[in-house]
């Protein structure tokens, strides 16, 4: 551990220590019950702990009680029929005083229905006005005892989700580098050498079998938006899916439906038609395991043909196998502007080191519930490497580059070059379109070779990535395809 972490835990547990017995006696009121008390206020100083270089000194405490009022205001809205109760202290004398119940109506929630008396047991007498109720509550909580929390469950809590945020941190920004622009390709002639022919990889992930479930809220916190899946096998190759959205800690709606089973590299996508959701696109895809050893996986949204992207909403997490609770896949949810521009996602896989990111593979799933728009497929490349592209008339791209080329030729291609400060990048790659069938590389440099993949024929077209045997491409290389040469001038890796 840092000293920058030593120094935050010691100055928070100082803050546990003195400022937990209030937010326990005012968790208590808010909840009547001393283990609901608990946990609300552990989950309140585990977000206060996530925030505490942010928090100003002498307001943590007024900070943290905002923070548990305003969850157990979110947990309430989400679960409004629950039975409330005016509380009153654990104490061995049971005649000294009893908890009043109502029952809150969803339909009037302003009007209360008094419980029948249950004679089993000695009831308090109902005070005459609500404010006595609460006067009384608040002189009872003074003296309530029993009430405890554990500070070392809050501290474990709140490293955990500090150090996610980090690494998702850290992941967006190897993203970002890894994502390099793609270079014009320029018509020209060179000296033309007949690249060798490499076997192409075998994918070896294989598709789980048996229930599978998670969600994107981060430690069971709902903040903003988020998503939970559970995929049940149905028979017949389908799965039973349930999928439940939520905005803060209100549940906005379920969708429960029968679809095909996905595929290893597959997602699904559940729409705004079906989910209700203005602009939300919610889905899950098969990636493989993840962890600190394979790698944890990141997912974007592929739009074309403009690109739009949405309004930063959105959250991931991991899909789990429910017999082995271990992670199989992403799920995740984004705020679009154009929902029906989604062609699909690609994702990176990144291991975080002490120094830096490595890339260990990139991929992609295609949504095949579209219908028209732009043509696109996936191709894969090798076992850990997939990529998206699309094509409309003369606009083409692939994967997260934008804004999209322009060509009117039988064919299209652009470069995607390697990325020297980025571990583990793909090497260089060519990636295009060719009306006609295949297309054949050479180069100037007797050291080039390629490893071609094809993907399935799409509007008269097939998509084609050409794979370097090495992370740069040394020579000039040409591109023969649909009756046409193209030479590709620039390989230059991206810094």
């Amino acid at each position: 551990m840092s000293r920058r972490s030593d120094a935050r835990d010691a100055d928070f547990t100082a803050f546990m220590t003195q400022a937990g017995p209030a937010l326990l006696r005012t968790a208590w009121l808010l909840t009547g019950d001393h283990d609901r008390a608990q946990e609300l206020t552990q989950a309140s100083l585990v977000k206060t702990y996530v925030a505490w270089p942010r928090v100003r000194e002498g307001e943590a405490l007024a900070y943290a009680r905002r923070i548990l009022v305003n969850h157990r205001t979110d947990v309430w809205r989400a679960t409004r029929r629950e039975l409330v109760r005016i509380p009153r202290p654990r104490g061995p004398a049971r005649g000294a005083g009893h908890s009043r119940r109502v029952r809150r109506s969803r339909h009037h929630p302003g009007r209360a229905r008094r419980r029948r008396p249950n004679h089993s047991r000695e009831e308090r007498p109902m005070s005459t006005t609500p404010a006595a109720d609460v006067r009384a509550a608040l002189e009872q909580a003074t003296d309530v005892t029993g009430l405890t929390f554990d500070p070392d469950a809050v501290l474990t809590r709140g490293r955990r989700v500090v150090r996610r945020r980090r690494l998702v941190t850290a992941g967006a920004a190897a993203a970002a580098t890894a994502v390099v622009a793609v270079v014009a390709v320029q018509l020209g002639t060179g000296q033309r050498r007949a690249l060798p022919a490499l076997p192409p990889a075998v994918s070896t992930t294989t598709t789980p079998s048996g229930p599978l479930s998670g969600t994107t809220a981060s430690d069971g916190f709902r903040q903003g938006t988020s998503v939970d899946v559970s995929a049940v096998p149905a028979g017949e190759g389908t799965v039973r899916e349930t999928w439940t959205m939520y905005d803060g800690a209100t549940r906005l709606g379920t969708v429960t439906r029968t679809v095909p089973a996905l595929r290893a590299g597959q997602a699904s996508f559940l729409m705004p038609a079906q989910s209700k959701q203005k602009g939300m696109v919610y889905g899950y895809l098969l990636t493989g395991p993840q962890g600190p050893d394979k790698g944890y996986v990141m997912t974007q949204p592929v739009m074309a043909p403009d690109g739009l992207l949405g309004n930063g909403t959105g959250s991931g997490g991991s899909l789990l196998s429910t017999s082995t609770r271990s992670p199989v896949g992403s799920i995740f949810c984004f705020g679009l502007k154009r929902p029906e521009e989604l062609v699909g996602v690609s994702w990176n896989r990144t291991k975080p080191t002490t120094t830096s990111v490595v890339v260990l593979g990139d991929g992609a799933a295609l949504r095949t519930d579209r219908r028209g728009g732009v043509d696109a497929t996936v191709v894969t490349v090798s076992s850990r490497t997939s990529v998206l592209l699309w094509r409309d008339g003369d606009r083409f791209s692939f994967g997260q580059h934008a804004p999209a080329f322009s060509d009117a030729g039988a064919l299209q291609v652009g470069v995607d070059p390697h990325s020297a400060a980025v571990a583990g990048t793909e090497n260089d790659m060519a990636v295009g379109w060719v009306a006609g069938g295949s297309v054949q590389l050479t180069s100037s440099d007797p050291q080039d070779s390629f490893t071609l993949s094809y993907g399935d024929p799409v509007g008269g077209r097939t998509p084609f990535v050409a794979r370097s045997g090495r992370p740069e491409v040394k020579g000039t290389v040409t591109v023969s395809g649909g009756g046409e040469t193209q030479t590709l001038a620039a390989w230059d890796p991206q810094p």
